[in-house]
């Protein structure tokens, strides 16, 4: 009786394949989560921690990435549990980078309360993807001749015999609006020589004969000059001068009541307020 033949070994190509995966999972830079310990605090890493242990996940790691970094910030690191990515983070330092990826993966859970960790720009719910640079400038364009541009504000120079364009003389200016003193009328200029007022005592006076006249009665003038009044004042001993002097009994110092009886249609209703009728 013949052996059986045994089974034929895996195809080299798959071993090959199998290989390259060993070789990639040792270079592949990752740390598990519950032996890795920050060289700072960060609270994001130890509620991870504490996250990961409650759940018993304990393939939990950081996974470095090369995709979506920067020159300020070449470090990104993604929290994978499950052989599944919760969230990437992006920072300067690698605990930065990983911080930013636990926080990243407590905003998409949400689970158990953890939900006070702030997310900023350094948290990716998504992949990373490299950023493209961006695209070079455009050269600029050359003109006929492979002379260089010319630049803005500048006209391109003539062809060879054609005149150049005639220029127009500039406008004439314009004249000026007229002053606004010609528009609004202005005060005129007091003159230097100004009226003299008339003598007040000849006004008075013939105002008191005019009334006089009129009512037929004989009454004392009134003067108003300073004159009069100058002369009436008394001189005391030590140069001093009396101003009012109640014992006079000058017709210049009646009261207003004394003046008025003395007007002639007051002596006319006199007789009649006397005889009653």
């Amino acid at each position: 009786m013949g052996r059986k033949k045994r089974a034929s070994p895996a195809m080299p190509g798959a071993q090959l394949n199998g290989s390259d995966q060993k070789k990639q999972k040792q270079h592949e830079e990752s740390y598990p989560v519950k032996k890795y310990r920050p060289e700072r605090h960060y609270a994001a890493m130890d509620a991870f921690v504490k996250y990961t242990k409650a759940h018993r996940m304990t393939d939990a790691k950081y996974l470095r990435w090369h995709k979506g970094v920067t020159p300020e910030k070449p470090f990104v690191f993604s929290t994978r549990v499950g052989g599944v990515d919760l969230g990437w983070g992006r920072g300067k330092t690698r605990e930065a980078a990983m911080d930013a990826a636990c926080r990243a993966a407590f905003a998409l859970v949400s689970a158990h309360g953890y939900n006070n960790f702030p997310v900023d720009e350094d948290c990716l719910t998504t992949e990373p993807v490299d950023v493209l640079p961006p695209p070079p400038q455009p050269p600029p364009p050359t003109m006929a001749g492979g002379l260089p541009p010319l630049p803005p504000g500048y006209a391109p120079p003539l062809p060879p015999g054609v005149p150049p364009p005639v220029v127009p003389p500039p406008p004439l200016p314009v004249a000026p609006p007229p002053p606004a003193s010609d528009l609004i009328p202005q005060a005129r200029v007091m003159e230097a020589s100004l009226p003299v007022a008339s003598s007040l005592s000849a006004i008075a006076s013939a105002t008191t004969q005019a009334v006089s006249k009129g009512d037929q009665v004989g009454a004392a003038p009134v003067s108003l000059s300073l004159t009069a009044q100058e002369q009436n004042k008394k001189k005391l001993k030590g140069g001093l001068t009396l101003v009012f002097d109640a014992e006079s009994d000058s017709p210049e110092d009646l009261c207003m009541e004394e003046r008025r009886a003395s007007l002639g249609r007051y002596q006319k209703l006199l007789p009649k307020a006397v005889n009653g009728s």
